[in-house]
């Protein structure tokens, strides 16, 4: 939650050509912690500092324990977390978690917490479950959104669905802080009269290029990438070959519907190779060009 960070945030909502863009903060946004819920670590902010990081936010809506309504669909956003360290936004099990996800109105569509619930898109590498059991009697039994945004758990990156609400863990950086996960696009279908529709529903995006197309692609979208050097050649070409090697057939359909790990895993791409990088920069332009052709 630092100035520079902030604004450069910022900078990026703005550069979207998305017409709305709303965000909450999270247990790293130290600069964003209330007054009344003091941080013991020498890393706090004093409240002029805080004051500043308000203020850097922009081009988009921020939620703090509070709604906004886009089109037909309200939305609630809060940052709350059941105590994790000694880091923002943090409360004890219990009543105050209660207290604060009772806040969450009933007739939220989209609801939008930093931490998961219990159950869904909570497990730890450990083999724990961080998510709050309040949290998830809240929005099973009451609010019963359509959409449950959150993250916070990096290693639980996904999506569930209970038969109501579509619960999307949507954190892009692994446990090892690497931005491995895509964006995760959902649709909410309204009717005619703009009431709500089906189920909220994820939309995959579709590449119909033969293996060959996507060779052809990959050199051509090297010449569109804003930082190449010839090394990243060299890294473009082994990956290239790594394709052909393999018996399943890497063609557009395939990277669009497999996981990024499981692309790897087919291609035996090592975690911390520079054909892993390349290969997740290269899976990221692909699925953004074939979502701007839909």
């Amino acid at each position: 939650g630092e100035i520079r960070q902030i604004t450069d945030i910022s900078n990026y909502f703005k550069s979207q050509t998305h017409p709305h863009v709303v965000c909450i903060a999270g247990n790293h946004e130290i600069s964003f912690q209330p007054e009344t819920h003091p941080i013991k670590r020498s890393f706090r902010k004093t409240p002029a500092q805080k004051e500043a990081a308000r203020r850097a936010l922009t081009n988009c809506t921020y939620l703090e324990d509070s709604s906004t309504k886009i089109g037909n669909h309200s939305i609630y956003g809060t940052p709350w977390q059941p105590w994790f360290w000694d880091w923002a936004f943090n409360l004890p099990r219990g009543d105050e978690c209660r207290r604060t996800w009772q806040k969450i109105p009933s007739e939220t569509d989209v609801l939008i917490t930093h931490g998961p619930p219990l159950g869904r898109g909570d497990l730890t590498f450990g083999g724990g479950l961080a998510g709050c059991l309040d949290l998830l009697k809240e929005v099973q039994g009451r609010v019963k959104p359509r959409v449950h945004v959150f993250g916070h758990i990096h290693e639980g990156y996904g999506v569930s669905f209970d038969g109501r609400t579509l619960f999307v863990n949507a954190a892009l950086v692994n446990a090892y802080l690497k931005p491995e996960g895509d964006a995760i696009v959902v649709d909410l279908p309204v009717f005619d009269d703009g009431s709500d529709g089906a189920n909220a529903v994820v939309v995959e995006p579709e590449c119909d290029y033969s293996s060959c197309e996507l060779v052809e692609w990959c050199w051509q979208w090297r010449t569109r990438e804003d930082v190449w050097d010839e090394s990243d050649d060299d890294v473009l070409k082994r990956l290239l070959d790594l394709f052909d090697l393999v018996e399943a057939s890497i063609d557009g359909e395939y990277l669009m519907s497999h996981t990024f790990d499981d692309v790897c895993e087919c291609l035996g791409v090592w975690k911390s190779s520079e054909e892993r990088k390349l290969l997740k920069r290269l899976v990221s332009a692909l699925r953004v060009e074939c979502f701007n052709r839909e």
